[in-house]
């Protein structure tokens, strides 16, 4: 790749128009997914670790939830779910 591409691809892909809007979906277990939708943006606009790092830390923090993995959070009940949704939804 040229130096022109290089430094093309490392724009597009560590910057952003605007903050992602971090959305989350339910999955069986108590669990939560987290997803960005794109709005038409390019998929490297997708969700990154500084997106996660705040609700990480605010879980530990709170001891709402568990992060398991990238993307997905277990919670104890449907309750600490609805918690967690009013603060980051």
């Amino acid at each position: 790749m040229g130096q022109h591409w290089q430094t093309l691809y490392g724009i597009t892909t560590n910057m952003r128009p605007h903050p992602v809007k971090v959305s989350w979906r339910p999955l069986p277990g108590n669990k939560l997914q987290a997803y960005v939708d794109p709005e038409g943006l390019p998929s490297v606009w997708g969700l990154k670790e500084e997106d996660m790092d705040p609700i990480q830390e605010w879980s530990n923090e709170t001891g709402c939830g568990k992060r398991m993995s990238f993307d997905l959070w277990k919670f104890k009940s449907k309750k600490e779910i609805t918690m967690f949704l009013l603060r980051w939804s």
